[in-house]
């Protein structure tokens, strides 16, 4: 493990042993920072959960699962394969997986999801935008708070809130259902 400290900012690493190569080693960190903090977060594989702190956060995975929780300010999500969940967030967040699910909500100022096959559930967003690129992933909207643009390749979409701006909606061979009061 390699641990280094430049002024205020911190590295971790998992250094492997040229020893042993091949084996398997798990590593876990928990890492307390104050409130007004900004994190940036790479991790080859694992998990990743960030919460209660100002912000910004950019995070970043090539397999597993980001969640990310009360964050102040904006948000950057990346992942090839995994979910990635968001809830409570400050400001516009913009989030991608290459296959795997996207969950937000509550995100007042809006959230651009897309993944590459997955489905994404968004709550309670302001102007947002979500998509689907391939596969029979479907796009569940509830109290669109804005405008909003949903697309899907072959999956469905459901919208289930009162329009207050200019919504488009697609789907490749979906179906799409709108719940409207």
């Amino acid at each position: 493990l390699s641990v280094e400290l430049m002024g205020n900012h911190l590295k971790l690493r998992h250094i492997p042993d040229p020893a042993y190569p091949d084996a398997g080693t798990n590593v876990r960190y928990r890492i307390d920072v104050p409130y007004r903090t900004q994190v940036i977060s790479r991790v080859s594989q694992g998990t990743q959960t960030i919460s209660g702190i100002m912000g910004p956060v950019s995070a970043a995975t090539k397999t597993g699962d980001i969640k990310v929780s009360y964050v102040s300010k904006g948000l950057q999500i990346k992942n090839e394969v995994g979910d990635i969940s968001l809830q409570v967030i400050g400001e516009h967040a913009e989030v991608k997986t290459g296959s795997g699910n996207i969950f937000c909500e509550r995100i007042p100022l809006g959230v651009n999801a897309e993944t590459g096959e997955g489905d994404i559930f968004l709550m309670v967003v302001g102007p947002s935008s979500a998509t689907v690129l391939r596969g029979k992933g479907r796009i569940d909207l509830g109290g669109a708070r804005g405008s909003f643009t949903g697309v899907t390749a072959e999956g469905d979409l459901h919208v289930k809130a009162i329009p207050r701006d200019h919504w488009q909606l697609s789907s490749t061979s979906g179906n799409i259902r709108l719940e409207l009061p």
